[in-house]
């Protein structure tokens, strides 16, 4: 069990001191949410091909990356707007960048 998990089950038996640890952890993890949901939120207003080229500069990602399940040509087409990502393309992306498929998919 980690140190916010171990002073979470103590409850009322903290110490002054243990409270003083837990509500900093409470508040680190609850800002370490809100910036996490706002960049999410900002992602998904870009183009499924904008989403793919940032969380791949992100992640430090190249088109070889993706190798043997999408080709380095067809990554390059999608960045380039030559090719839209098909769902099969989706899937793979989602769960390498643990999003839903649909966030590569352009949806009307």
């Amino acid at each position: 069990m980690n140190t916010v998990a171990l002073l979470a089950v103590k409850g009322r038996g903290r110490s002054r001191e243990e409270e003083r640890i837990f509500r900093t952890w409470l508040m680190l993890i609850e800002n370490y949410d809100r910036r996490k949901r706002g960049r999410e939120q900002r992602l998904y207003l870009l183009p499924p091909k904008d989403r793919l080229k940032r969380l791949m500069a992100e992640h430090g990602l190249g088109p070889a990356s993706f190798e043997p399940e999408i080709s380095r040509s067809q990554i390059a087409e999608i960045l380039s707007g030559n090719r839209s990502i098909s769902n099969t393309q989706a899937g793979l992306l989602g769960q390498r960048f643990r999003l839903r498929a649909a966030a590569f998919l352009k949806l009307q």
